[in-house]
């Protein structure tokens, strides 16, 4: 009995065992077979949210890149250096003894004047606060503005330019250009403030107000015949935007001129930390340098380098100013001081022809003032008419045969036609002495070299008038006043009549217009002086200029709207000038 009931009870406890075991077993597979199912799910469903945020991250990649793309842009910033190429050697730094494109332009950005052309082309005050005109126009008063400070620190003051003034005016200076102050009286007033007295009313005396000031105290104590040769022409000190830092002598005449950016600037601290001054001998040395991106602009290259320039890098900026090219006739050579000669000359060179020798899109240039200069029509030269031309000739004693023009002693009639080897002046007098050689005339070419290799022109010829004739570049200014290059007084080695031309009706003419304060009677006056120019021909008109600004595509030069009298007022808003770029981001 006992050993079946201990059976009964392990068979009991066998069955619970299996019971227990198959309860363990189906737990087992529901908790771990069946939620190995759920992991691969759960892991199905992880991957799928992976995927969809990974898609999310990438859409917004995407929109970002175009957000970056669309709303930002690559800006000009504060900083870098601009390279400007000129053509000339820099035998000086003083402004008054600039020659050179290249003296010119280190002038422009070192030194300031009392007042200067603004980007309008209108005259405004630059050292000068304000001006008051009394006494009919004969005295002119100007207050200096207070913020203005030489490089060195020290404020510029009315005793430097009456210092400016009277060394200009001393002849043992030999200042370049005198001209509108030889008469002129200038004395302090107050440390700031100056009064110039004329010795008759000058309308236009304002624009003569725009030569650079020198420092009195750096060279009031040198002699006038030494400051040409005085340290300040090798370290000049001025007040303009930028300051000098290095003259750098190159191979050759070539030399780079390095100035930093003037932080105490009355007007404002330039946006370019530095500029520099590429002096060069050629224009084949500035299109190399332009073309291998040693430099950033120039404005001393013609338009015959557009082919050569134009495309990938670098852009051509075009702007009119106020400067004529003439063919200047010497009125005291034997043979143009007959006036017949000089009419004969005139109907028979045909300007269209040398215009075209340069290219198209030349502007015409007549007269020896601009239409744009008073607001009336002015007078038109001649046509070509060769028939009354030769009979002109022949009234004037000269026989034309086997093409040649024989005087009354049967020799050929001789001219010597002088230009400068620089921009298009050759190509202007190739063209002209082909129109003179079909008058019978026999030319004398002479193409002076100005790179300071050759002969030096202003003293071995301009100075002199050691020419008959000379193709040449004037600057006529913003008022129509041309006293300086036709009037008789001006006929002489420092002036600039360089036709030395002589009529006492234009004379008065000219002496009045310039003083007159009648706006109207002005253009009278200059309406008849131009008439009197085109019938006595001391030059004939051949184009007005236009400058041909060179420059890189990653600099910001002069704006497209900006007005220039000349060429070196490019500079006028060179504060805002710039040669490097970084990313900004706009307002959507």
């Amino acid at each position: 009995m006992l050993l079946s009931s201990k059976g009964r009870t392990v068979k009991a406890l066998t069955r619970k065992t299996k019971r227990l075991f198959k309860k363990s077993t189906e737990h087992v597979e529901e908790e771990l077979i069946g939620n190995v199912d759920n992991a691969y799910l759960v892991r199905s469903r992880i991957v799928g949210w992976l995927l969809a945020m990974a898609g999310l991250v990438f859409l917004a990649g995407v929109q970002y890149l175009w957000y970056q793309n669309s709303y930002s842009t690559n800006a000009f910033a504060a900083g870098g250096v601009y390279a400007e190429a000129t053509l000339g050697k820099v035998s000086t730094l003083n402004p008054l003894y600039a020659s050179t494109n290249s003296e010119l332009v280190a002038s422009k950005l070192l030194f300031s004047g009392l007042f200067r052309y603004d980007t309008s082309g209108h005259l405004i005050g630059d050292l000068a606060r304000s001006l008051k005109v009394s006494d009919g126009g004969k005295t002119y008063t100007v207050e200096l503005r207070d913020d203005a400070k030489w490089h060195d620190g020290k404020p510029v003051l009315a005793k430097d330019v009456e210092f400016t003034v009277k060394t200009i005016q001393d002849a043992r200076s030999r200042a370049l250009s005198r001209s509108g102050l030889e008469e002129v009286k200038v004395e302090r007033v107050g440390d700031r403030s100056v009064k110039f007295t004329l010795p008759a009313a000058y309308l236009a005396f304002t624009d003569v107000l725009t030569f650079a000031i020198l420092p009195e105290h750096l060279l009031g104590k040198v002699e006038p015949g030494l400051i040409y040769e005085s340290e300040f022409s090798a370290k000049p000190v001025g007040s303009g935007p930028f300051k000098f830092q290095l003259n750098q002598s190159l191979k050759g005449d070539g030399a780079i001129i390095h100035l930093v950016k003037n932080v105490d600037y009355y007007g404002g601290s330039a946006k370019l930390d530095r500029m520099q001054v590429h002096a060069m001998s050629s224009q084949k040395d500035i299109a190399r340098s332009l073309k291998n991106g040693e430099t950033s602009a120039t404005a001393d290259l013609s338009r015959a380098y557009k082919n050569e320039l134009l495309g990938g890098s670098i852009y051509l900026r075009e702007a009119a100013i106020n400067r004529g090219v003439y063919a200047f006739m010497n009125t005291t050579n034997p043979v143009l001081k007959d006036l017949k000669v000089r009419r004969a000359v005139q109907l028979s060179v045909d300007t269209a022809n040398v215009r075209a020798s340069l290219g198209t899109d030349i502007t015409a240039l007549d007269t020896p003032i601009l239409a744009n200069q008073i607001d009336a029509s002015l007078p038109s030269a001649p046509k070509v008419d060769k028939a009354e031309s030769q009979k002109l000739l022949e009234s004037a004693g000269y026989t034309k045969k086997d093409g040649k023009l024989l005087g009354s002693d049967g020799k050929q009639a001789s001219l010597k036609l002088v230009a400068i080897d620089e921009g298009d002046y050759k190509k202007v007098a190739d063209a002209l002495a082909v129109e003179l050689s079909q008058m019978g005339f026999k030319i004398e070419k002479d193409i002076v070299d100005v790179s300071g290799k050759g002969k030096d022109f202003l003293r071995e010829v301009l100075q002199p008038r050691n020419y008959d004739i000379l193709v040449y570049e004037i600057g006529l200014g913003a008022d129509p006043d041309v006293f300086a290059y036709w009037h008789s007084s001006q006929a002489n080695e420092g002036g600039f009549n360089l036709s030395n031309y002589s009529n006492t009706v234009v004379d008065d003419i000219l002496a009045s217009a310039r003083t007159s304060q009648n706006q109207s009677l002005r253009q009278v006056k200059y309406k008849s002086f131009v008439s009197r120019w085109l019938k006595d021909v001391p030059a004939i008109g051949i184009y007005q200029v236009q400058t041909q600004y060179y420059y890189n595509k990653n600099v910001r030069t002069f704006g497209e709207d900006v007005k220039l009298v000349s060429s070196i007022d490019r500079f006028s808003d060179v504060l805002y000038w710039a040669a490097t770029k970084k990313e900004v981001y706009q307002t959507p």
